[in-house]
């Protein structure tokens, strides 16, 4: 029988969950009204409040962030099920089959380095979905490089806020378990 401190711990975890996960629901949504110069050219900010989930809390948290993004943000925007909720599907899930793995070598990874590897995963595989169900593989090829350019740059911005988050948290002694 569980103890009345394993169900605080758990109702703690839970409500950290459900708080990162609006969280990137809101950060998503606030981003999308951005007016975007390019298709598919958001920086994804919400990808932070995964980061920092995955820091804070391990790779379910993440998982469950991300799905939560996913879903929760196809379903307010009017968007779910549709090419674009796939787009943001394909790049979540390829993004944090990237992330996850090399969050166990953090001697190699750091947060700009899982940052830039997710963006290259991320947009690989909207390029992917977008050619299986928008227009054509060959016709989207050429945009490999310009994506991969792009995964550098809002790579490069998302981990170093990340980086810079995680170490306020740290230095701030926030007590997150």
């Amino acid at each position: 029988m569980p103890t009345d401190n394993h169900n605080s711990t758990l109702a703690r975890k839970v409500t950290r969950l459900g708080v990162f996960g609006a969280l990137a629901i809101a950060v998503s949504i606030l981003e999308s009204l951005v007016p975007q110069p390019l298709p598919w050219s958001r920086i994804g900010f919400a990808n932070i409040v995964i980061l920092v989930a995955l820091y804070l809390q391990g790779p379910l948290a993440a998982i469950v962030v991300g799905a939560l993004k996913v879903f929760g943000g196809g379903l307010i925007m009017g968007s779910g099920f549709s090419p674009a909720f796939w787009l943001a599907f394909a790049g979540t899930c390829a993004s944090l089959l990237v992330t996850i793995p090399l969050w166990y070598l953090p001697r190699f990874f750091s947060p700009v380095g899982l940052a830039l590897a997710g963006s290259a995963a991320f947009n690989i595989a909207q390029l992917f979905v977008a050619g299986l169900i928008l227009v054509g593989m060959h016709s989207l090829l050429r945009l490999v490089p310009f994506m991969l350019l792009a995964s550098i740059i809002t790579g490069g911005i998302i981990g170093w806020v990340t980086g810079w988050l995680l170490a306020r948290l740290s230095h701030n002694r926030v007590r997150l378990s």
